[in-house]
């Protein structure tokens, strides 16, 4: 005997939120992720040299592209990244005082939304040599990852949006970030299906408020596919 339609209707609503559900529930000790990913591609050793470097070539990058009337949507979606990854060493590094490069890019930005380009690439041009020469030094502790971060947005070491953190867990007496990298995620604030988990020494990043960053350039999909890109 076949269901009649409203049977198959609720059938098909009850498998369409197990699936969420699930998709959704919290990743646990037993849960795999992804191969341990370990290269880097920032010259510098520490996180937050890597960031500085990361983020002095991003505003690089927006101030070359401000220069040519056509390059005006590559320019932004640098001066985007830069924001994001300045805002982190402004959440995690207050210590920075004076080398803090939050207030050169909103100044840029705010040029650049003032219809003044060439104010706002000389900005950035100076906000990336005060970085670059000399860099910032450590002068205070770098705010880790913790268990509370889960659900934050990962960027990589341009300020680049990579994915979420899904848990921070130990592992052979080490702190590991498992993020969730591509698919579809957090869509409408309930659905989250089809990601890529990712595990990354948690030592590597640098943790904001609401966002962490990762002290590589690799971007979501080269995290997906260690392997086919090779050394990230």
């Amino acid at each position: 005997m076949s269901m009649t339609p409203s049977i198959r209707q609720t059938t098909a609503h009850i498998a369409a939120v197990m699936i969420v559900v699930a998709s959704a529930a919290p990743i646990t000790a037993q849960q795999s992720a992804a191969p341990l990913v370990q290269s880097a591609d920032p010259t510098s050793s520490s996180p937050l040299g890597a960031l500085v470097e990361g983020l002095a070539g991003r505003m690089n990058e927006s101030a070359r592209a401000l220069q040519v009337d056509d390059e005006r949507m590559r320019a932004t979606t640098a001066l985007d990244d830069s924001r994001r990854l300045a805002r982190v060493l402004h959440e995690a590094a207050p210590w920075l005082g004076s080398d803090d490069p939050l207030p050169a890019v909103e100044a840029a930005r705010h040029a650049l939304q003032n219809g003044d380009p060439p104010t706002a690439a000389q900005i950035l041009r100076e906000a990336s040599k005060a970085l670059q020469d000399p860099r910032p030094a450590a002068r205070g502790p770098i705010q880790p990852l913790v268990e509370n971060d889960t659900g934050i947005q990962v960027i990589n070491g341009k300020g680049q949006k990579i994915g979420k953190l899904a848990a921070v867990r130990e592992h052979n007496g080490e702190a590991q970030a498992v993020l969730k990298v591509g698919g579809v995620v957090d869509l409408f604030g309930f659905l989250d299906l089809a990601n890529t988990l990712v595990t990354v020494p948690a030592r590597e990043f640098v943790a904001g408020k609401r966002t962490a960053a990762l002290a590589r350039y690799a971007t979501a999909e080269q995290l997906q596919s260690p392997f086919r890109h090779g050394n990230l």
